[in-house]
């Protein structure tokens, strides 16, 4: 049982993770692209 916790738990960690890092690299990529573009 306790391996099945830590392993939804590593899971919800890991997803969290790519929820909160995926957008700022997206956001990071448009911004630098818009300002390629501008200048």
């Amino acid at each position: 049982m306790a391996s099945i916790k830590s392993w939804l738990y590593l899971f919800c960690f890991k997803m969290v993770n790519f929820l909160v890092v995926c957008p700022i690299y997206l956001i990071v990529f448009i911004l630098k692209s818009i300002l390629l573009t501008n200048f």
